[in-house]
């Protein structure tokens, strides 16, 4: 009796949700996410000059389409393939004055890269991956991704540190809309994150846990803390597994901010002059109420 449950403990030998996956040699990986996020955050503008409305609210709503396409080259080395389409609203709602509305619709995402598991026993797992990503528009990153597990009964707790090297393809960004103004000219609003900058360094920390609830069910809990340049955020995300069999699994998670050091802060606000037509600095903008979301549902397959 011994014998025959210690074989069914080790019938799977890796859940395709764990967060340390990856395919065999000759197996190919194939995770394709579908996800809705949520961002937020109150704006009071303090112009150089006049305006005529300075409260208003950031709001993007943005649902994505990511696929992850992996192979393994040998039992620990694997090169992985990304890409991402994004149906994104995006929106400056002002109190009394019109509002500053865009949509944005395509493939923003691109990204080659490599995944190593160096280690792998009874006690212990850990994986080093690198990749670069294409961000349509936006800049060229550099990523690099350690993770390092303690396997304890049925669970795995782990920590992880992510380091992001990105180059804009521009000197400032932040959030914008490109639109027309109230005298039916073209216009842009834009709050800059940050200007005169060619490039930012990205980094996070963090511990989670994976538990095998049953042959079929997972689950996951991470909490990570971020310094993405202009703020810091400590954010935490949940994640149910199911696994019916050894080549495909559903997860469905969800991931909040319950922390970000944006509020309170001013940045910099641009725009174009209704008369002059002249894009130019007219203020600072003083953010406060940030909050950031996404839920989503991932089908993993192997083959």
């Amino acid at each position: 009796t011994r014998a025959e449950t210690y074989r069914s403990e080790l019938k799977r030998k890796y859940y395709l949700a764990h967060p340390f996956f990856q395919p065999l040699a000759g197996q190919f990986g194939s995770v394709t996410d579908l996800s809705y996020t949520m961002n937020s955050y109150d704006i009071l503008l303090k112009p150089d000059g006049t305006v005529s409305d300075p409260n208003g609210k950031w709001d993007m709503g943005q649902f994505s389409i990511k696929e992850d396409f992996s192979y393994g080259i040998t039992d620990s080395f694997a090169v992985l393939a990304m890409a991402k389409y994004d149906i994104s609203k995006y929106e400056f709602d002002w109190s009394t004055a019109p509002d500053d509305s865009m949509d944005d619709n395509g493939f923003n995402l691109f990204g080659l890269g490599v995944q190593w598991r160096f280690a792998d026993t009874a006690d212990w797992i850990a994986t080093l991956s690198a990749y670069y990503q294409y961000q349509h528009d936006v800049s060229n990153n550099v990523i690099l991704d350690l993770k390092g597990g303690y396997k304890l009964g049925r669970s795995t707790i782990y920590g992880l540190g992510r380091a992001w090297y990105v180059n804009f393809d521009g000197n400032s960004y932040g959030n914008g809309i490109n639109g027309i103004t109230a005298e039916d000219k073209p216009g842009t609003f834009f709050l800059a994150y940050d200007t005169d900058v060619d490039n930012v360094f990205y980094g996070e920390v963090g511990l989670g846990i994976f538990s095998v609830l049953d042959e079929d069910w997972t689950l996951n809990f991470e909490g990570v803390f971020g310094y993405y340049d202009w703020h810091n955020q400590l954010s935490i995300k949940a994640a149910l597994g199911w696994q019916p069999n050894d080549w495909f699994a559903l997860n469905l998670y969800g991931k909040m901010a319950v922390y970000d050091s944006a509020d309170g802060k001013d940045l910099s606000y641009w725009g174009t002059d209704a008369n002059t037509g002249i894009f130019s600095h007219m203020g600072d903008a003083n953010i406060d109420n940030y909050s950031e979301a996404t839920i989503g549902l991932q089908a993993i397959f192997l083959f």
